[in-house]
């Protein structure tokens, strides 16, 4: 099916949807529950290359007319999990969540884009939104409790059903689960984000393959992401037919995925056995390799990840020398097509971040700057390791200016305000650290904290004129935030 033709696709009960302004307050809402998580990750690498392939898709989609321009306002992220469990899902106001055992359990790109794609789909095709035209009794305020109740009960019952309160909420729970039209819809507006983003639109078959037969060998409750959303005969023979999964089969093997799936297999986890697990199958690669370069190399990437979460440098350090090796005889074997060269020129870039990891946890400070600097003002993970270099290195006042310039273009990047606050901090400037911990809140969607802490930060600037009025505009600023999101929702009214 052709891009045109999905943008077609009939919806499903338009009349009565609930505006998008309730919509956004929804997402934001979610969001910020979902950033509050202590399972919530901000891994640099993993978000940016995560970050990549959903900008890929939604510019797609902005190019194809499936994302609604009207939906401009909604904070449209993907906020990525720890856990074990393979799920991923997406709320009303453009919010995705994706639990890492997700993308631990992919091999190449297009397989994570087709779950990104269809879960952009939901959102694009407003089936929550249709949902509620079936069940009026849902109303938005519920729904986002509903929502909240089904991810938390996605990893704990208990838990989840404690949070769908009240005499109607596993009832209304159930009419939120997709139905297969909207799953099919999901499917086709997805493949044809996936076929203009550039991605090989055999990365859907390919994906379903794999939780299918996941699905076959077990059922755990580790695939939480097949209850939600179920792999039905006809959605796996559709996929096949429009893009067979073996057509991926004679593709090289997509290095940089491969590295970043098993980062976040190492991440993904909380357990020191599983860890040291994975540290004892990258050591014995040492001794006896098996598989072909690229396999062992994801081994002992994860091996080497494992390592820094044990705090065992020294293991670490002999896995990325390993690395460095298997990496020097690849590149040997290479073509010279420029593609060819772009992947080996990600892998390496790999592992300099992971080799300026190993000195941070040594506190070889210069070394983590040596391995950072050249490309501190390209990429965000090495940026905040070169910031972190100077902060940790007596150079405050150098990290704040940088990180001030930095946060001037991105001002929804919270870890790099946190790092500011903490630069500010090192420098005992009270007020200004106030305002970086306040802006870090109001990037995690948190008006309500955002505004104790520009409160604090005002009445620490005391009688300076000028930085207290640029504090009363931004307070000001923040409580319009907060009042158009606490205004009641309209199909509440």
């Amino acid at each position: 099916m052709g891009v045109a033709a999905a943008q077609n696709l009939p919806r499903l009960g338009e009349d009565g949807l609930m505006p998008l302004s309730d919509e956004l307050r929804i997402g934001v809402d979610v969001a910020r529950s979902l950033y509050s998580q202590p399972d919530y990750l901000d891994d640099p690498l993993l978000v940016e290359y995560v970050d990549g392939i959903f900008s890929r898709l939604m510019a797609a989609g902005r190019a194809n007319g499936s994302v609604d321009p009207a939906m401009g306002r909604f904070p449209w992220r993907v906020l990525q999990g720890a856990d074990t469990s393979v799920n991923a899902f997406a709320v009303p106001g453009g919010v995705l969540g994706l639990h890492l055992a997700t993308i631990g359990v992919t091999e190449r790109a297009d397989e994570l884009a087709s779950v990104l794609a269809h879960e952009i789909s939901h959102v694009t095709q407003r089936h929550i939104a249709r949902l509620q035209v079936k069940q009026q009794r849902l109303q938005p305020v519920m729904i986002g409790s509903l929502l909240l109740g089904a991810i938390a009960a996605s990893k704990n019952t208990d838990l989840g059903n404690a949070v769908l309160v009240g005499g109607q909420g596993l009832a209304a729970q159930q009419q939120l689960n997709f139905s297969r039209d909207m799953e099919r819809e999901a499917d086709r507006v997805g493949m044809g984000l996936l076929q203009q983003a550039g991605y090989h639109s055999g990365g859907f078959a390919s994906m379903f393959e794999k939780l299918q037969n996941a699905n076959r060998i077990n059922d755990d409750g580790r695939y939480p992401y097949l209850r939600s959303h179920p792999l039905t005969t006809e959605r796996i023979a559709d996929m096949r037919m429009r893009a067979p999964a073996d057509t991926l089969k004679s593709a090289p093997p997509d290095l940089r995925h491969l590295l970043m799936a098993a980062r976040a297999r190492a991440l993904a986890t909380k357990r020191v056995d599983a860890w040291r697990t994975m540290q004892k199958q990258a050591l014995a690669q040492l001794q006896t390799p098996a598989g072909s370069a690229a396999q062992r190399m994801a081994v002992l990437y994860q091996g080497a990840v494992a390592s820094l979460r044990l705090q065992d440098a020294a293991a670490a350090q002999q896995l990325q020398q390993a690395l460095q090796k298997v990496t020097a005889g690849m590149k040997a074997n290479a073509g010279q097509s420029l593609a060819q060269r772009q992947q080996m020129e990600q892998v390496q870039r790999v592992l300099r971040l992971l080799d300026a990891d190993i000195a941070s946890m040594q506190g070889r400070w210069a070394q983590v700057a040596s391995d950072t600097q050249a490309s501190a003002q390209l990429y965000r993970p090495e940026f905040l390791l070169y910031q972190q270099s100077l902060l940790n290195s007596g150079k405050a006042e150098q990290a704040r200016a940088q990180l001030q310039a930095w946060l001037a273009e991105r001002s929804d990047d919270g870890s790099a305000w946190m790092l500011l606050a903490q630069t500010y901090g090192r420098l005992g400037q009270g007020a200004q650290m106030a305002k970086a911990q306040g802006e870090a809140a109001l990037a995690a969607l948190d008006y309500g904290a955002a505004l104790q802490y520009l409160k604090s930060a005002r009445q620490l600037t005391g009688a300076d004129l000028y930085e207290g009025s640029i504090l009363d505009a931004r307070i000001r600023q923040v409580q319009a935030l907060q009042k158009e999101m606490d205004e009641p929702l309209i199909g509440n009214k």
